[in-house]
């Protein structure tokens, strides 16, 4: 298996806990730094921060996450247009 095709099972894995996340705590919002950091349970596997922004930025242009500016940061939330029930 090459690398690639492990980022994309590894981002895989990122989005579903994000996913997971957003779906139990319909408000929340936090950076990217917050997110790898509370959101995601690693169970001992820790992945690189720059798989959760791409995870993240893959979300966006789904339309499930939103990114907002704060303070020149990155915040990230479940859209407001989000539809999947």
């Amino acid at each position: 298996m090459d690398t690639s095709q492990i980022d994309k099972q590894r981002i895989t894995r990122i989005r579903t806990a994000i996913l997971h996340y957003v779906t139990t705590h319909a408000d929340a919002c936090d950076s990217t730094e917050g997110i790898y950091s509370w959101w995601i349970d690693w169970q001992g596997e820790v992945e690189s921060m720059l798989l959760t922004r791409q995870a993240l930025e893959q979300l966006e242009a789904e339309g499930v996450m939103q990114r907002l500016k704060a303070g020149g940061r990155d915040l990230w939330r479940l859209s407001r247009n989000d539809t999947r029930g």
